[in-house]
């Protein structure tokens, strides 16, 4: 079982709508046409020869790219034709030990250490109450 990342040039759209439209899950938002519209960039993890896909849509901001869900979009997730009796999650997972993973998590972190820095200044200013 391989799973493998492709930027959006490399995925092969008639395989991933045939994919999408075979799939226990399918959805509208998932399909390559839908995505192309609704989200400026997309690329996207695809097991062996896309029996099973994952739409990663991202953006960029302040020179980190970062994932996010694209308007009109409801949801999107793993779709695939394979029994999903297996916890197929799994198989998506990224290894603890990737770079990027510990990159995100990092940024996780920064973005709560502003968020407490940010709610304990306005606490301590004073107030405008009559």
């Amino acid at each position: 079982m391989k799973i493998s990342y492709l930027r959006h040039e490399n995925i092969d759209k008639k395989k991933w709508d045939n994919c999408i439209a075979h799939a226990n899950n399918s959805l509208i938002y998932a399909y390559s046409y839908y995505l192309d519209a609704m989200s400026e960039n997309w690329n996207a993890l695809v097991m062996n020869d896309y029996e099973a896909v994952m739409p990663l849509t991202w953006a960029k901001k302040f020179g980190f790219r970062y994932l996010r869900q694209p308007v009109f979009t409801q949801q999107l997730g793993i779709f695939g034709n394979i029994s999903f009796e297996k916890n197929i999650t799994e198989l998506f997972k990224i290894h603890k030990n990737n770079i990027l993973t510990k990159i995100i998590i990092i940024i996780i972190i920064y973005i709560i250490i502003i968020y407490i820095y940010l709610y304990y200044k306005n606490m301590n200013q004073p107030t405008n109450s009559i």
